[in-house]
């Protein structure tokens, strides 16, 4: 139940993350920019990124254009974070018990055929490099590298579950080539019932040293990145309690729906 309740937490930060998720204003921008916010309100999200993509080369330090540009990236997607929550949380049966839980996301199901090895290879990679997009784009933010109406503070929840989501997945992508797929590392994490974490790994061939220190010095990197947004975020003012216990509460909801 332990990590059900910190992956339902990270929910609560994506879907109260601010900002990434509710329009600002800005009184500044080119062309480029306010071209992407008119297609953007069309709902043609990746003609939008373009735009965005398209004024952050021209000004990369805009911080309305990075912003905006994660934002239409995540709307693109059209992924649904209740159903990547859920699969994270779902209890399945790991080696004979039915007591365990297994982070999907690490772990392979047994008995895939070809087709679906590459079917699961695929979504994986695809929330990979969505959550490194918006992390990338909205990280000069967080380091205050940037200038405009975004600042720091609008971005702190996103950020903190951006890198932490990062974090997880970066430790997958082992050769650090920007695909989770056979030639990583497959972690079977898991917990026991009484909150115990456990693995297993399936090392692949030609993986080197190098390699996995890359991965997980990496990983470190962004970890530690999102856990000092939360503690910031914590020791701040930026958290209306009541709203959040009222989220919390709407999510756990939702979450009890979908879950089996």
């Amino acid at each position: 139940m332990r990590l059900k309740l910190i992956f339902i937490l990270g929910m609560v930060c994506l879907f109260t993350s601010c900002n990434i998720f509710n329009w600002t204003s800005s009184s500044e921008g080119d062309d480029l920019f306010y071209e992407g916010v008119k297609l953007f309100n069309e709902k043609k999200f990746g003609e939008a990124k373009e735009k965005f993509a398209e004024a952050m080369k021209d000004d990369p330090n805009r911080s309305e254009y990075r912003y905006y540009h994660a934002k239409a990236t995540l709307y693109e997607s059209d992924i649904n974070f209740l159903t990547v929550a859920r699969d994270i949380i779902q209890p399945t049966e790991y080696k004979g018990s039915s007591n365990l839980f297994t982070l999907p996301l690490y772990s392979r199901p047994a008995n895939l055929s070809t087709q679906e090895k590459l079917e699961e290879q695929q979504y994986k990679t695809r929330i990979y490099k969505i959550v490194s997009t918006c992390h990338d784009d909205i990280y000069p933010i967080f380091r205050a590298e940037t200038y405009g109406t975004i600042t720091r503070e609008d971005i702190l929840f996103s950020f903190s579950l951006f890198s932490l989501a990062r974090s997880i997945l970066q430790l997958r992508d082992t050769n650090n080539d920007g695909v989770i797929d056979e030639k990583d590392y497959y972690f079977f994490i898991y917990t026991t019932d009484d909150g115990n974490v456990q693995y297993d790994i399936v090392v692949p061939e030609n993986l080197d040293r190098e390699q996995i220190a890359e991965a997980v010095k990496n990983a470190v990197i962004f970890i530690s990145d999102g856990a000092t947004a939360l503690v910031e975020i914590f020791m701040s003012d930026l958290i209306d309690t009541e709203e959040l216990n009222q989220t919390m509460d709407e999510l756990k909801n939702e979450m009890n729906q979908l879950l089996p």
